[in-house]
């Protein structure tokens, strides 16, 4: 019976919530890579363009360490459904930023024409 609890305690899932310190790494690690963009917009470190560039890379970091260590989205054979699951839905996500961002656009200039201002 001792020996079906032990194997029972190594399955993925219930390792999962025993690793309360990753949970507390990541949430470093998130805070000082908002805090690095910050204080580079802050600043103005960068010229606008460069800026955009460094901005979008930090926060695709910041996503990363976020489904890595709250997520347990990774590479291990046991986790691959939760890593399927999130690769499928990125482009439903950036498919509904962009769709919200051309409707808002084409809404904003529908305004402006029939305001006579366009």
């Amino acid at each position: 019976m001792l020996d079906e609890d032990k194997e029972a305690l190594e399955h993925p899932e219930v390792q999962i919530g025993r690793k309360a310190s990753s949970k507390i790494i990541g949430y470093v690690i998130s805070l000082l890579l908002t805090a690095l963009a910050f204080s580079l917009v802050y600043a103005h470190a960068l010229p606008g363009p460069a800026l955009q560039g460094v901005i979008a890379f930090l926060a695709g970091a910041v996503i990363c360490v976020q489904l890595y260590f709250f997520s347990n989205v990774d590479l291990r054979h046991s986790q691959r459904w939760n890593l399927i699951t999130t690769i499928l839905t990125i482009p439903l996500f950036a498919l509904m930023i962009g769709l919200s961002i051309w409707l808002f656009y084409e809404l904003a200039l529908r305004v402006q024409i029939s305001a006579g201002l366009f």
